[in-house]
């Protein structure tokens, strides 16, 4: 009797419903035609993506998928399609309705032989977060830029431990490159830039500690109703620290659709993100300031020759508006140096350039080009205006210049050049404004001389 099935049980098991099975398998299970049509898929993937079965079913898989995000997506596919069998694991990332992508190890096994089936079954998983991590630190590597590799931290917050969607909230200034918030999707970006001292993630900045809503009941009532409104329940929010000094650079702020606090594996993988994101940012510093010491003078801050030709260039390049160049030399430098010493002698090109600085038009260029000479590009300046900048700049470095007791006095010859718009090379407006400067020092220091317009 032990070792013997009964009749009942043999025949429940005969009448099991296979797309019961299909629909309870872990992962997503689809079946795609030869086009890349979805003929059925489990509902399991409006889990993981938010479509419904019929969003899916009809549809073109290659239209959920982010083709760009793995740049052997169409390959893989191609191979699947050709070579009949299973084939090895590979990963995929995908869109979702809510905005934010999930990537999944997708495994193929083609059936386009078996007049039963005439497609490829898949399966489709969320992708091991070991994996996504192991991306993160490869686009770290690689020298990505910003978005992409804070890209890679948002798969792997929205995988199986943690099931967010996320945001690097940043607290330095954003440029084009480096916004203030990089979000998994534009709703989170939106509900991480709205601002307050109560927000979870101000909290977090300030205090320097993890800040964890398992609902959304604390949070400010504008933040509660857009991030209800957008289905969200929960609020996880972690500082990411300077590895060296604590300093708080940014906050990775983690939106969930379900309340609750994090278990003792996701808090592990939130800080772990965290840690990861400190990387990339001081990577980003770094590199910041490898650029501005490439494109600046080390003493006077201002920006060096290379820099101010490429300015120049640039400008002509884009042929919108005339140029003017001024090339300004000091008067009476080389008696400082000599009599009081260097240090006496950099301090005067320093108050020499913050002048400079100060006194120039919105948008002009200022430029060290090398020991006491400078240059200034004008974008859109006729020679008029050329001449009043060029005289206010000849009084603001007559100026008396105090270091550490004396009182120091420089002058400076002025050589002034304009070009028209689209006009060119660079080169030659500048030497045209170098012998102006020359054509001043031999007459009368201390004034300046423009040279005759460029066509």
């Amino acid at each position: 009797m032990g070792g013997t099935e009964s009749a009942d049980s043999a025949a429940s098991r005969l009448h099991v419903d296979a797309s019961a099975v299909l629909n309870a398998v872990p992962g997503v299970v689809a079946v795609v035609g030869a086009e890349g049509d979805v003929v059925w898929i489990n509902e399991s993937m409006t889990q993981v993506t938010g479509f419904s079965v019929d969003d899916l079913v009809g549809s073109n898989m290659l239209d959920h998928l982010d083709l760009e995000w793995n740049a052997l997506s169409l390959e893989s596919i191609s191979y699947a399609l050709d070579n009949p069998g299973m084939r090895l694991p590979t990963m995929l990332r995908f869109h979702t309705k809510y905005g934010s992508p999930v990537v999944m190890e997708v495994t193929a096994n083609n059936q386009l032989d078996d007049p039963q089936i005439r497609g490829l079954v898949v399966h489709m998983r969320p992708s091991d977060e070991r994996q996504l991590v192991e991306l993160i630190l490869e686009s770290f590597m690689a020298g990505d830029d910003l978005a992409s590799t804070i890209g890679r931290v948002h798969d792997v917050a929205n995988a199986e431990t943690l099931r967010a969607e996320s945001a690097v909230f940043l607290l330095f200034p954003g440029t084009d490159d480096h916004r203030p918030v990089l979000a998994s999707s534009p709703e989170v970006g939106a509900l991480s830039a709205m601002a307050g001292l109560s927000t979870p993630w101000s909290v977090a900045a300030s205090s320097g500690q993890p800040v964890v809503l398992a609902d959304l009941t604390e949070l400010p009532a504008p933040v509660r109703a857009a991030a209800e409104a957008a289905g969200f329940a929960a609020c996880w929010c972690y500082p990411v620290c300077r590895t060296v000094t604590g300093v708080v650079d940014a906050v990775l702020v983690l939106w969930r659709r379900e309340t609750g606090s994090p278990e003792p594996t996701a808090t592990m993988l939130a800080e772990r993100l965290a840690k990861l994101c400190a990387l990339v940012l001081e990577r980003v510093e770094h590199g910041r300031d490898l650029q501005h010491a490439a494109d600046h003078d080390g003493l006077t801050g201002l920006v060096n020759r290379a820099r101010f030709f490429d300015a120049v260039d640039g400008h002509i390049a884009r042929g919108a508006a005339p140029l003017g160049v001024i090339y300004l030399d000091l008067d009476g430098f080389k008696p400082i140096n000599d009599h009081w010493g260097h240090g006496h002698g950099d301090q005067v090109l320093i108050a020499v350039a913050d002048r400079l600085r100060a006194s120039v038009r919105p948008g002009d260029t200022v430029a060290r080009l090398g020991g006491d000479e400078f240059a200034v590009a004008c974008p859109g300046a006729t020679s008029d205006e050329l001449i009043r900048l060029a005289d206010r700049l000849l009084a603001v470095v007559r100026a008396p210049i105090t270091v550490a007791d004396s009182v120091l006095r420089v002058g400076a010859s002025i050589g002034l050049a304009t070009c028209a718009a689209g006009a060119g090379p660079g080169d030659v407006l500048v030497a045209a404004a170098d012998a102006a400067l020359l054509a001043a020092k031999s007459t009368a220091k201390g004034t300046w001389n423009l040279s005759p317009a460029l066509p």
